[in-house]
Parts: C-alpha cells; sequence; structure tokens
C-alpha cells in the first residue's frame, strides 16, 4: 500500500519556521529520508483507485465485476466514474475499464500483466472514442525484478505513445554478486533518453567467512561543474542479526527490517567512525536501529508489526542540541489492517517537541451479507490541524463476479489448514480458497487461489520470514513461516 498521506517534510519546515540547525550528519540523514519516504497526497479519486483495485484483489470470493466511483464535494457525493473488471485465474486484476457520467463513448482500459510471483511486470494504458470498438494505447510502465531476491524492482520504465513506444523516463539496478551468489554491489542508474547513467551506487565487502562484513552507500552530487560521488552512509564491522548475503538496501533505515539486519557495526564518513550502530529485536518482523553520533546526536529506526493481520508502524526520530538546548523530531507512519486483510487506517504523524500534526486517512467498509465481500468502500480524511474528519470518496460495487469453481459450503476457520513443506505450502480448505504470501513490510510476494486441497510453490522467494494469510468463504487464518 502506498503512503498518501501529506509529505511531513514540509509540514515540519512549516512549524518550526524554518530547519534547525543540528550536527551535519545526524540532520542529513533524517532529513533525507523524509525526501525519501516522503508521505505523499493524491488526488482522492486517484486514491480510491488504487485502493478499489487492492480491495477487489483482497476480496476472497466474490469480487467487483462493476463499480461506481463518487468524490465528496461541499456536502455531497458527485459521481466521478464508473469501472469494469477482469481477473486471471488467480483473482489478480487483468484489466479496468472506466468511464465517465458524461461519455459511455469515451472509454479508458488499463491492463495488468504479472511474473509468476505475482509481481506486476506490465501496467498498459489505453483510450478508446468508440465505445471500445478500436483502443489507442497511451502510455505503459514495464517492470523487472531480481531473478534471486524475486521482490526486488531491477528497471521501471515508463513509456508514452506516440506512433511508437518512446522511453520517456525509467531507473534501473545492476546487481553484482559473488561465486556465492553474495550481493557484492548495486548500482541505481536512471536514464537521459535512451541512455542509462548511474546515480547512486552501493559497495558491499564480504568478508572470509561469506559474509558482508561492510556496506557504504554514495550518490551522484554536483560539485561547480563537475560530477561527484557523495558518501551518504557506510556501515561497517557489522554483526547481523540475520542475513541472506542479499544486502540491497539504499537508506540507512533499511538494514533494521527484513531479511538483512544490523545488531552491531561503526558508520564512518570519510573514512572516520563517527557513530555506533546498535539493533534490537522483539521478534523475526519488529525491530529498532540506533545510531548513537560521537558528536552526542542520536537517529532511531523502528518497525514494529503489530498484530497477525500485518498492521504495522514505522518510526523514524532524531535527537540533536544546539545552543545547549535539546531538541527532538519524530516521524510516524502507522497502518492497520482488518481480518480480511483490507487497510483501515492510515495515520502519519510530525512530531517536534510540543508540537504536533497528525493527518489520518480512514477506510470504512460495508460488507454483503450473501456474498461475504466488500460491496463499498468510503475515505474519509482528519487533519490535527482543522481537527475534523471530512469524507473524501466512496466507491460502490454494482455487480459481482465469482472466483471459477465456487462452492456453497461455507468453512469455520478450524476447518482451514496451512502447512510449510520444505518450500510449498499445502492448503487444504473446503470451498473456493485464496492464499496470499505477504513479506514483513507488507508487499505481497506469492498468491494462488484453489479449492479443497492445493499447493503453492515458494521457490522463488529469497530467504526470510513471511506471512501467510488464507482465506476461505467464510473465514481467514494467518500465519508466519520462516523459509530457509
Amino acid at each position: 500500500m502506498r503512503k498518501t498521506l501529506l509529505t511531513l517534510t514540509v509540514l515540519a519546515a512549516a512549524m518550526v519556521g524554518g530547519e534547525a540547525m543540528a550536527a551535519p550528519r545526524a540532520k542529513m540523514l533524517f532529513e533525507k529520508q523524509k525526501k525519501e519516504t516522503g508521505i505523499k497526497k493524491q488526488k482522492g479519486l486517484q486514491r480510491a483507485r488504487i485502493q478499489a483495485r487492492a480491495t477487489a484483489e483482497a476480496n476472497t470470493i466474490y469480487k467487483p465485476l462493476e463499480e461506481t466511483y463518487y468524490f465528496y464535494d461541499d456536502g455531497e457525493w458527485l459521481e466521478a466514474m464508473n469501472a469494469s473488471y477482469t481477473y486471471d485465474d488467480q483473482g489478480r486484476v487483468l484489466t479496468v475499464v472506466s468511464t465517465t457520467p458524461e461519455s459511455t463513448t469515451w472509454q479508458n482500459r488499463t491492463s495488468y500483466k504479472y511474473d509468476t510471483y505475482g509481481n506486476i511486470t506490465q501496467i498498459l494504458e489505453e483510450s478508446s472514442t468508440d465505445g471500445g470498438k478500436n483502443w489507442e494505447p497511451s502510455s505503459k510502465y514495464e517492470n523487472e525484478y531480481d531473478d534471486v531476491v524475486t521482490d526486488f524492482r531491477t528497471a521501471t520504465l515508463m513509456y508514452a505513445w506516440d506512433y511508437e513506444w518512446v522511453l520517456r523516463y525509467g531507473t534501473k539496478y545492476a546487481i553484482t554478486r559473488n561465486s556465492g551468489k553474495v550481493v557484492t554491489g548495486a548500482e541505481r542508474l536512471t536514464n537521459f533518453q535512451d541512455e542509462f547513467t548511474p546515480i547512486a551506487r552501493l559497495t558491499n565487502t564480504v568478508g572470509n567467512d561469506g559474509k558482508i562484513t561492510a556496506v557504504k552507500e554514495e550518490e551522484l552530487g554536483v560539485d561547480g561543474a563537475d560530477y561527484v560521488w557523495e558518501e551518504y552512509f557506510d556501515y561497517r564491522d557489522i554483526v547481523w542479526e540475520n542475513t541472506d548475503g542479499q544486502a540491497l538496501g539504499f537508506d540507512p533505515e533499511n538494514y533494521a527490517v527484513g531479511a538483512n539486519r544490523i545488531k552491531a557495526a561503526k558508520l564512518y564518513f570519510e573514512g572516520e567512525p563517527e557513530a555506533d550502530v546498535t539493533g534490537e529485536y522483539t521478534d523475526e518482523q519488529s525491530g529498532r536501529l540506533e545510531i548513537e553520533f560521537y558528536a552526542g546526536d542520536a537517529l532511531a529506526f523502528e518497525h514494529a508489526v503489530l498484530d497477525d493481520f500485518g498492521s504495522y508502524v514505522d518510526e523514524r526520530t532524531l535527537q540533536y542540541t544546539e545552543d545547549d538546548e535539546v531538541f527532538t523530531e519524530t516521524e510516524l507512519y502507522e497502518v492497520t489492517y482488518s481480518e480480511r486483510g483490507l487497510i483501515t487506517l492510515e495515520t502519519a504523524s510530525y512530531l517536534y517537541d510540543e508540537e504536533e500534526y497528525v493527518e489520518k486517512l480512514i477506510y470504512d467498509y460495508t460488507i454483503d451479507p450473501d456474498k461475504d465481500a466488500v460491496c463499498q468502500t468510503l475515505t474519509s480524511v482528519y487533519n490535527s490541524e482543522d481537527d475534523e474528519t471530512v469524507p473524501e470518496t466512496k466507491v460502490v460495487v454494482t455487480a459481482f463476479t465469482g472466483l471459477s469453481g465456487l462452492a456453497t459450503v461455507a468453512v469455520d476457520a478450524t476447518e482451514i489448514a496451512c502447512r510449510l513443506s520444505g518450500r510449498s505450502l499445502e492448503i487444504s480448505s473446503p470451498g473456493a480458497t485464496a492464499v496470499s504470501v505477504f513479506t514483513t513490510d507488507g508487499r505481497l510476494a506469492a498468491s494462488k487461489a484453489g479449492a479443497d486441497w492445493f499447493s503453492l510453490d515458494l521457490n522463488g522467494l529469497s530467504t526470510g520470514f513471511y506471512l501467510v494469510r488464507v482465506a476461505g468463504q467464510g473465514a481467514t487464518r494467518t500465519f508466519k513461516i520462516a523459509l530457509k
């Protein structure tokens, strides 16, 4: 789920009347995290379309066939768009065709393609002016993924149609590994027309035991008329809490989550140690990484999974001293999911000493009792500045479609069984059932739909911990698994 609330960087500047001065390195790391992971507010309709697609895929048995989108304006709901869906045999959206209330002749079609792990490999946008008889392409995204870390995107390319596909912008990652398949480096490249140039690079040092002992990230900057490589972070003397040798994090906080978590390290800058790094982890999903600068400042990143449904909170905290006074800045981003796996609340908070700004995006669902599926999604926005909650968008399902092989038998939670056998999930559940495998930060890694008994091959996933949600008609169970 994308972070879709207001950019906290802008709020911070507005609240404190300008950027407070601190130790350059600690402040730089904190501010860059805001820039890289800024919570961007999107238009209501676009946000509703993204959420509606996620909801459509999350519905287990019945899925939306047709929907109507509304936005709230000056006390009334205005119809904005109608959409119709098609799905593949795993319940993933294949196409969305949308029309406006003003004209059914003009149509827009969005088509999706996936790889075997459920990753989106292509998003194609087309339009029609004759009611869908003929389609003209307008844009497309092409995604590629790493063969080893199968959810790591190695390319995102955006093309525009001008009687042929023209590359507008793109990002690529070039990954290098040693003979033991351990990542020794990676480059982030961006394009100027059809030519790709490195703009960031990761350099890993591998010890005699085959484990990574140091991770250094640099980014291309400008010094006068020259391009120079500027050091961002440099972890050395790493002791791992857990590692699979696939360290690909381009941000210092990446090493507090996932398959490569730091237990202890030194942070260097320009060849000299400047901070002690300590990681503390309560379980395989939750942990806190603290950077204690020798100058007296401190920076911390924390990720905590809150329940079996995948709800989580991310926190970034900076503490620094200015004119003998200690200041603290904290960013919080929290996501809450229901037992159905539907997002119910996003909360973004910025705290600066005694001042606090909070914005929430609230999701309310209406369930069709006969089909046990979402038939309406209502989103509302709250911000502490106005201290009020305002409706924003509404999506109403006007027609449903069922998965093939739909069974009428009800399922108790006790009737759902899921067993990990090697690198295969074996699912037993009466009737139509869907299984979804998520990484610990909520990304879909694999999925499949079936009935009675079926299996899901996980050989393409990297070593680490995952959440598994098995949903049958009327019941959902969540499991934690560890792949070796």
